[in-house]
């Protein structure tokens, strides 16, 4: 499962050595010093920060590590400029967050932030410091149409091509899916009634997500975000479900799961002090599939960790070969949207994280269905394997009509 030093670009190790992976994590070692600064190649860096969506925080750690001016002065100037605007964009953001917020808390509709500017104040102190692009909001499903209502008054627009909220809760389709869209200048809001649309990789029920929420300060107004426990696990799902690609998304669970374990050092994240008494024993597929990872990179990083219960068991054969391929996905130049190869990677992780051969087939049929088999047909659930016949079939039909269409209009 290791990975030799040699596989590791000069610019990927020095951004995860920054961030507190492998040796990292201690101030003052030596792990940095065999880095050539002036070596590097600048592209290459300021790609993999825009790639895997840290270049604020790796800006942060370097600075605090007294490691800032060692950089040539042309990149620190342009890697400064990159962080300015980019924390400008999330203040943006983090104002039509709070908007969005206070809107839903007038008009009594509950609910539970999702990433975004409250993890980034959760696990930093600061609700600007992580990279986000959009606002995931968790709603009970019986609360869905008022949340649109209330989006839709300030300006938001459906993305919403299946009449979601217009259907009754007893509609196969609340099952079927778990979000909706809402879309206004460029800002993009996520709706969720569940965590994940994938019950394997997380299927906690939504009211005992409610009961244990945590409430969370930013910019002075009171947040609620998933409970301790569920935040991890809710983190574990999503970086499995794509399949790690971003080293952002293993940042975001490393100080929760590290609290546990170790210190972590304070140039990675500044932890709530509450959050060194946190007791998180989460034991899923995903959550293990984190640790196999992290051990992973840390023996690329050249690193020994100790046997503190973080080591990802190594005997579980599905679990090592998605993490197996999930090291790869993180160490590819491109992200699995812009690369066929990437997104079969990410497909074939989740397959091998389902147990049965039901829950395969059942997730094979989510990866060819589209929207248009979930609107005009409406199967329960066991029978969603179907969708690889009806999907094709359907958007078969619907082309040729727009084919037919196009030329008796030419």
């Amino acid at each position: 499962m290791g990975v030799d030093r040699s596989e590791l670009p000069a610019e990927f190790r020095f951004i995860a050595l920054a961030l507190g992976f492998g040796d990292g994590r201690q101030l003052g070692n030596s792990c940095l010093e065999g880095i050539d600064f002036e070596c590097l190649d600048v592209a290459k860096l300021k790609g993999l920060l825009a790639r895997h969506r840290v270049h604020v925080v790796f800006c942060a750690a370097l600075k605090q590590m007294g490691l800032w001016e060692r950089l040539p002065e042309k990149l620190r100037v342009e890697l400064d400029t990159t962080a300015r605007r980019l924390q400008l964009r999330q203040l943006a953001l983090l104002a039509e967050f709070l908007r969005i917020s206070k809107a839903l808390r007038q008009e009594e509709v509950d609910f539970i932030a999702l990433k975004g500017p409250v993890l980034s104040q959760l696990l930093y102190g600061n609700p600007t410091q992580r990279h986000c692009n959009d606002l995931d909001m968790l709603v009970r499903s019986s609360d869905i149409p008022d949340a649109i209502r209330v989006l839709s008054s300030i300006g938001f627009k459906q993305q919403d091509l299946l009449g979601i909220a217009s259907q009754p809760l007893k509609d196969p389709i609340w099952s079927r899916l778990y979000h909706v869209q809402l879309i206004k200048d460029g800002v993009k809001v996520e709706l969720h009634w569940r965590l994940s649309r994938n019950d394997v990789l997380i299927n906690t029920p939504i009211e005992q997500l409610f009961a244990s929420k945590q409430r969370v300060a930013v910019s002075g107004e009171e947040i609620y975000t998933l409970g301790k426990r569920h935040l991890v696990d809710y983190l574990a799902m999503h970086g499995a479900s794509h399949c790690w690609n971003r080293l952002k998304w293993l940042l975001d669970i490393k100080p929760l799961m590290e609290s546990r374990c170790e210190k972590l050092a304070d140039h990675v994240a500044s932890i709530p002090s509450h959050a060194q008494e946190w007791s998180l024993e989460p034991s899923s597929q995903v959550v293990d599939l984190y640790r196999s990872l992290l051990v992973s990179l840390d023996t690329g990083l050249e690193t020994a960790r100790s046997a503190s219960g973080c080591r990802a068991d190594q005997s579980m054969t599905p679990v090592s070969l998605a993490s197996s391929l999930c090291r790869e996905q993180l160490l590819a130049e491109n992200e699995y949207p812009r690369a066929f190869s990437n997104m079969l990677r990410r497909s074939w992780v989740l397959f091998t994280l389902h147990r049965g051969f039901g829950e395969k087939l059942r997730y094979i049929s989510t990866l060819l269905v589209w929207p248009l088999a979930y609107e005009k047909v409406k199967l329960p659930r066991e029978l969603s394997f179907l969708y690889l016949i009806i999907g094709p079939v359907l958007w078969g039909r619907e082309q040729l009509r727009l084919l037919v269409h196009r030329k008796r209009n030419k």
